[in-house]
């Protein structure tokens, strides 16, 4: 009895769809061990345990995957935890980051008034000052090169502007620094990737603490763009058109010759032709002396 066995295609098809299918799972993981890190700090400013609590949010925060979301939240709880410590100048830093991330932001109805009365500063300085990331469209200067563009306006000194990019399904994340490129515009232009594949990439500016201040996307939640497929083997790109040669007999030199020809013709048979005058033959005799 013969089995049949898996065509490697078929082998790679099912792997690549059980590996999608397990992304959101890793990324509810993620999210969950965030959200379990909130839960600590919590038990911990109800318990008095305030640098604890501190200690517990910057562990939750130095996570790569966050997105604004949970950056905003973490923040949030941050700017509470140092209004409680009566440090009220990291507060508004904290509640300055978070309006950065969400400039709508409001406090949360049990929020203390001595905690509004802080965010409400931090708001005035943050309209003053406010950072946004308007992520342009990549383009390709040449194959497989893109270069990510965003325009910055409100790019502080001392902050930084980097692209996180790698080729989908692949595991580590690459950086590249954006550079100024012109009026508010920064960007940064990443390596060569294979014709036709698939790169995931986002942006995010971060402070001199070298921690998102603004960003778009996340290691969870990338951008993609699929690159333009190499050309077939063997094709050849076309070049210029040549117009097609003209018929023998639209050629001005074979009209030219023709007509020379015609021209002498007609001279021949004209003088051939043409009358002549009548001629008598006369014989004159002369006597002998």
């Amino acid at each position: 009895m013969r089995t049949s066995r898996p065509s490697p295609g078929c082998s790679l098809a099912a792997v690549c769809g059980a590996v999608i299918c397990l992304l959101p799972a890793l990324a509810h993981a993620e999210r969950a061990a965030t959200r379990r890190l909130l839960g600590q700090a919590a038990d911990q400013v109800d318990g008095g345990d305030f640098e604890g609590a501190l200690a517990t949010l910057q562990d939750a925060l130095s996570s790569p995957d966050n997105a604004n979301a949970e950056i905003v939240d973490i923040r949030w709880r941050m700017g509470e935890v140092y209004v409680f410590m009566r440090r009220e100048e990291p507060a508004r830093e904290m509640f300055e980051r978070l309006l950065y991330l969400d400039p709508s932001f409001e406090p949360p109805s049990l929020a203390g008034t001595r905690v509004r009365k802080v965010f409400e500063d931090a708001r005035r300085a943050a309209s003053e000052r406010r950072l946004t990331v308007d992520l342009r469209a990549p383009s390709e200067p040449r194959p497989g090169a893109p270069v990510i563009r965003a325009g910055l306006p409100g790019m502080r000194t001392g902050f930084r502007a980097l692209v996180y990019f790698r080729e989908a399904m692949s595991e580590a994340w690459q950086s590249a620094e954006m550079r100024p490129e012109g009026e508010g515009v920064w960007a940064a232009q990443l390596p060569v990737f294979p014709g036709g594949s698939v790169v995931e990439y986002y942006v995010e500016v971060q402070g001199a603490d070298r921690r998102r201040v603004q960003g778009v996307g996340s290691a969870l939640e990338p951008r993609s763009l699929r690159l333009a497929a190499p050309a077939p083997a063997g094709s050849v790109r076309p070049g210029p058109e040549t117009p097609a040669p003209k018929a023998w007999y639209k050629q001005p030199l074979v009209w030219g010759v023709v007509g020379g020809v015609a021209a002498v013709t007609g001279i021949v048979l004209w003088v051939a032709l043409s009358p002549r005058p009548a001629t008598l033959g006369l014989t004159v005799e002369f006597p002998a002396p």
